[in-house]
């Protein structure tokens, strides 16, 4: 198992220029993707050491590592298979490069910004972030802080304006639909029962969630297929009267979907705190983006209107919306 010497913070620090740097050295163990084992305990105080964040020279990919929060069991939860991203690579260099310090990010945003842990929320997230970059002799991790916005590598902090997290997805995302495999349409149950419509304790099924950044819209890149489920209410429950598959002519769909799928807290459409929130009309789109990830919409069509997904507010089904769906 490989290792290497990094600069570990433990504070959410990004010290005035002026303050020299301290540093403190400690391994991390890395993994066969180059991912760290474990989110390491941020040590000593971080300045803002000018220059660049990391070398640009002959980066070969960067792997986005997703590392179990510090206070979670020593059994580490399975997050799935490391993003890498071999494709525009440069591009993402840039991106690191080009983060503000803490002088660049006040000037930008026009006001003080947080700089001591103190003043971060402490909270443990689920999942912690790190993106590991690969040269081709070396690797070198840089720290992702959640709960600060801070980025921390050889020595240097840097504000997360933007989200280095969300710009790698990007251009993942691009990288998979270059080489993604052709899209199966779902297929579609007999017959649905109600009460399992209740988002709050049934979510509807969210593979585009997996590389969907954290300022993306619901649906970050375009469709490739649509699968609709067609159900109507019959002695209890909601069964399948129609079914169709959507391959042509999506652009404008697409469009529809994105505003319906902004959660809209006025749209109580489907509330399951409120009398009568079963449908008994609904559509179930299978919707497949051309990475070829399946996110699940539930669509109210009577006795309300309104779009479900993953989110407990509704967004709002539009007639246009409604009309694309209805034709052919």
């Amino acid at each position: 198992m490989a290792a290497f010497v990094a600069t570990v913070p433990t504070a959410c620090t990004a010290d005035p220029p002026a303050e020299k740097p301290k540093q403190e050295e400690s391994a991390l163990a890395l993994d066969v993707d180059g991912c760290p084992t474990q989110r390491q305990a941020m040590k000593g105080t971080q300045g803002d050491a000018p220059g660049e964040l990391i070398s640009p020279q002959d980066v070969t990919w960067v792997t986005l590592c997703e590392l179990a929060g510090v206070n979670r069991s020593p059994q580490p939860p399975d997050f799935g298979k490391p993003r890498k991203l071999t494709r525009r690579v440069a591009e993402m260099v840039a991106v690191l490069n080009r983060l503000p310090d803490r002088t660049a990010a006040e000037a930008r945003a026009g006001r003080p910004l947080p700089h001591r842990y103190q003043e971060c929320e402490a909270v443990d997230y689920f999942a912690n972030y790190a993106l590991s970059v690969h040269y081709p002799n070396r690797t070198v991790t840089v720290l992702l802080d959640i709960n600060c916005g801070l980025v921390f590598a050889d020595g240097r902090t840097r504000y997360a304006m933007p989200d280095p997290k969300d710009s790698l997805l990007a251009l993942y995302r691009e990288q998979l639909a270059i080489a993604a495999p052709a899209v199966v349409p779902h297929g579609c149950a007999a017959a649905i029962d109600p009460a399992r419509l209740d988002v709050t304790a049934h979510e509807p099924a969210d593979g585009i969630g997996r590389n969907r950044g954290s300022s993306d819209i619901y649906l970050p890149s375009p469709l490739a297929a649509i699968k609709l489920c067609r159900y109507v209410s019959a002695d209890g429950q909601l069964k399948l009267a129609a079914e169709k598959v959507i391959r042509d002519g999506l652009a404008p769909v697409y469009e529809q979907l994105k505003k319906a799928t902004v959660p809209d807290p006025g749209v109580d459409c489907g509330n399951p705190n409120k009398a009568g929130w079963q449908p008994t009309n609904l559509d179930v789109l299978w919707v497949a983006d051309v990475t070829a990830a399946v996110s699940e919409l539930r669509v109210w069509r009577a006795p309300c209107v309104a779009v479900r997904s993953i989110y407990f507010d509704a967004g709002l089904a539009t007639p246009e919306l409604l009309m694309q769906l209805d034709r052919g």
